[in-house]
């Protein structure tokens, strides 16, 4: 970046100017052109070019101000080049350290003083942000909810959309379990590399800027970019497709809202874990997939005593997670959406869901292992907190579950005609109307059968008020008449 600074003439203290320089000489304006280059995220190259002589010039000082680091003072007869007795250029550059880097998004400022031979003092300074160059970074804060998006102008996110999701679920959280919690996020797209860029045999590198338009490359330490990425305000996550950032973003902040509630009550993992993914409500039919897989394949579903601990193996982690997820919505469609949630915040949550359910937990698990097989189990696994009448995750919540638990002493069986529940009750609409325009001239509403028109020559006749088989009935007397009388008439000839 280049830029030209006008700044007006610094006179040094009265005292010092008198004891070690002449009087300094009439104000005037000098200009310094300056350029800074940020090469992330190892260096920042700062250079000036002063229009003075180089015997004009006694003293170059620059001082760089980052943020939580104190101010770094260079004071140099700097590398000097005249040109035709007129220019003096000032070259620094900042090698960053991981014990001197600056935060992400923060601004470093730099400024430069120049102390002449006549005792006169020039400054000009400027400020770069400590990012990373090669996106261009869009801020966001959400109007309604403590929740900001740092994302690169490549990532064609739809911020109205991906706006309205993260508040409905911020606010359905905050009126289940209460707190203000703010969130910092920052997307970046998985086909940018972090923070370096790679050569044709894929080494990291960096571009560096000169003053002259030139360029060169340089190496770039991975290390030192991914340690801006993660020490710094935001919480990084990488996006294979703008689309799936919803999806992405909610378990930390469903996280986020139960951390409270997992700390204060003792509930099992497999519930919380469940009760997690149930919130986030993505999802549901691919892991019955994996639950109906897992259980065809081993002939059992996972042990009580196994989904007490959730496994460290990548294949069984996803077994157990889905059966987490079955166990918890297992659990809602017997009891209803609330009193599942409520029961993450039970002093013994055993005894409350087995005395709810009517059942142990070992009987839940084998229930919950023949139910998952069925039919009937792909509806409920379909259904989502975010949903109305499908499983499509929109910006609006729907209706808790009916509550219809079933009697203690029952043992759950699979019937034929099954009753959703509790999917979400919902009141049903009358059904719509079948409109039908009217013709344009037309404003009046008609009677949907369909009329015989009048000829004009009856309705415009005496006779128009008579009714149409009255008029068939005269005419046919009519007729018979003067056939008679034509007859009559033959005969006495």
């Amino acid at each position: 970046m280049t830029r030209i600074i006008f700044v007006a003439l610094l006179l040094m203290l009265s005292g010092m100017a008198q004891a070690q320089t002449p009087s300094p000489t009439s104000a005037t304006d000098l200009a310094i052109e300056l350029f800074a280059d940020l090469r992330f995220p190892g260096e920042i190259y700062l250079e000036a070019v002063i229009p003075l002589p180089a015997a004009d010039v006694v003293q170059v000082e620059l001082v760089i101000q980052a943020q939580a680091l104190p101010p770094m003072r260079v004071t140099f007869p700097p590398e000097v080049y005249a040109f035709a007795d007129e220019y003096v250029i000032a070259r620094y550059t900042w090698a960053i350290t991981p014990e001197t880097q600056p935060p992400l998004f923060s601004t470093v400022t730099y400024a430069w003083r120049i102390t002449t031979s006549a005792g006169q003092v020039f400054g000009a300074g400027d400020s770069i942000t400590y990012a990373d160059e090669r996106l261009d970074w869009q801020e966001t804060l959400l109007p309604n909810v403590p929740i900001t998006l740092m994302i690169p102008a490549l990532l064609s996110i739809n911020l109205r959309s991906l706006d309205a999701q993260l508040t409905t679920l911020y606010r359905r959280l905050q009126a289940d379990n209460g707190g203000n919690h703010a969130f910092r996020f920052l997307l970046l797209p998985d086909a940018v590399p972090l923070g370096c860029d790679e050569d044709a045999e894929g080494n990291p590198i960096v571009i560096a800027n000169f003053i002259n338009l030139t360029q060169e490359t340089l190496p770039c330490d991975v290390r030192l970019a991914e340690r801006a990425y993660q020490n710094s305000d935001y919480d990084l996550f990488v996006l294979s497709e703008p689309g799936e950032a919803f999806f992405v973003l909610r378990p930390p902040i469903v996280t986020t809202f139960y951390a409270p509630i997992w700390e204060e009550y003792a509930v099992p993992a497999w519930f919380r874990a469940g009760l997690e993914r149930f919130y986030i409500g993505t999802g549901g039919n691919r892991l019955q997939s994996v639950s109906r897989n897992a259980i065809l394949q081993a002939g059992t579903p996972l042990t009580l005593e196994q989904m007490q601990t959730e496994p460290t193996d990548s294949r069984e982690q996803n077994i157990w997670q889905a059966q987490s997820y079955g166990m918890v919505l297992y659990i809602a469609w017997q009891m209803g959406i609330e009193p599942t949630f409520a029961l993450a915040q039970t002093e013994d949550f055993v005894t409350a869901v087995e005395a709810a359910l009517g059942m142990s937990l070992t009987t839940l698990i084998a229930d919950w292992s023949e139910w998952v097989l069925t039919d009937d189990a792909v509806r409920v696994y379909s259904y989502s907190i975010y949903t109305r009448t499908t499983p499509t995750p929109t910006a609006t919540f729907t209706p808790t579950l009916t509550r219809t638990p079933r009697p203690p002493t029952e043992t759950p069986t699979l019937t034929p005609d099954y009753s959703p529940t509790p999917r979400p009750s919902r009141t049903p609409l009358p059904p719509t109307a079948t409109i039908t325009p009217l013709p344009a001239q037309s404003f009046s509403l008609r009677s949907t059968a369909v009329p015989t028109p009048i000829p004009a020559t009856i309705a415009n006749s005496p006779i128009s008020g008579l009714t149409l088989p009255q008029v068939v009935v005269g005419g046919v007397v009519l007729a018979a008449g003067i056939v008679l009388l034509v007859l009559l008439f033959r005969r006495r000839e």
